[in-house]
């Protein structure tokens, strides 16, 4: 019997519920609780078990305990990378903590350029946005992110629920909970960055930009702005997910692991065993990963050729 998988990153800032067998959550650097709903379907366990994946570690969560059978195995997985900016107030101070001198010298070099070389404009939607620019956005959200990763003949997964995102996000974005931050060439959508929030958490999601202006560096820009924004707004994190990138370990201040969690019923001999083998199977994952032998990149690379069939047979599920 396969275990049921709920994805805890999904249900926070995407489905607004507190996933099931948690009562509390709360940010550990702002020591701010989230005030989210309960989901209320009650889940039995029976002979089955639960993992509840991509629990960040920045997060206190609080278990249920009402029942002395519900037990939890908790097996480490991805390393994630955020921007902790609670304790700073102007983004230079950000700057001078992350970058060297050499590194800010640059990055200011290439904003500069950017905005010398092109009729620049800098936007965050949050809050406010009409149906008409968030749909011609979203279009050409996927035109670039698509474009991009055919370019390096990777698969990617977002494109696959694509109109999911599209529907999804618009009300969240006038509700403050998701916002689209948006780098213009005159008019010309050329970096575009979706975000979803919870609390004083941001957590970027999918970012991508126009490879034709690849020699500006807009991802160091594009973070840049999310420094500024985020310190004016008093946001404490701006959390850049699980990837260990070097564009990642360059501007994050900490690093934080994924969880799974694997909940299960003591009294049940079946769940108690499907429990413990499916901790070593993701154990043993987390082993292959950490020696470079099992690469999610690699794998996406062989699933390029199918992505066109697998969007057009996907895509139907969703609208």
């Amino acid at each position: 019997m396969p275990p049921d998988y709920i994805d805890f990153i999904f249900k926070i800032f995407k489905e607004r519920y507190l996933p099931p067998f948690y009562c509390k959550v709360k940010n550990k650097f702002s020591d701010t609780s989230i005030n989210l709903p309960n989901e209320k379907n009650t889940i039995p366990l029976k002979n089955k078990i639960y993992v509840v994946n991509d629990v960040p570690g920045y997060l206190d969560s609080e278990i249920k305990t009402k029942e002395d059978s519900l037990k939890l195995k908790v097996v480490r997985q991805y390393k994630g990378f955020l921007l902790n900016i609670k304790d700073f107030k102007k983004t230079e101070q950000y700057l001078n903590s992350v970058l060297s001198k050499r590194g800010r010298k640059k990055l200011r070099s290439q904003k500069n350029k950017l905005e010398q070389d092109c009729n620049i404009q800098y936007c965050m939607y949050y809050g406010e946005i009409s149906k008409f620019t968030y749909d011609h956005l979203f279009d050409a959200f996927k035109i670039l992110l698509k474009k991009r990763f055919d370019s390096k003949q990777v698969y990617n997964r977002n494109l696959l629920k694509w109109d999911y995102y599209h529907k999804l996000t618009y009300s969240l974005i006038l509700e403050k909970k998701a916002s689209l931050f948006v780098i213009y060439d005159n008019e010309k959508p050329i970096n575009i960055t979706l975000n979803f929030h919870v609390e004083d958490m941001l957590f970027s999601y999918i970012q991508t930009f126009d490879a034709d202006y690849s020699r500006f560096n807009l991802g160091d820009i594009d973070i840049l702005k999310h420094v500024e924004w985020c310190i004016q707004n008093k946001m404490t994190i701006i959390d850049l997910s699980k990837g260990d990138f070097a564009f990642k370990r360059k501007w994050c201040n900490h690093i934080y692991d994924f969880d799974y969690h694997i909940f299960y019923n003591s009294k049940s001999f079946i769940s108690t065993f499907l429990a413990h083998t499916t901790a070593a199977k993701l154990k043993l994952k987390q082993f292959l990963r950490s020696k470079n032998i099992s690469k999610v990149y690699q794998y996406d690379k062989v699933l390029f050729k199918k992505d066109e069939k697998n969007i057009k047979i996907t895509s139907r599920k969703f609208n």
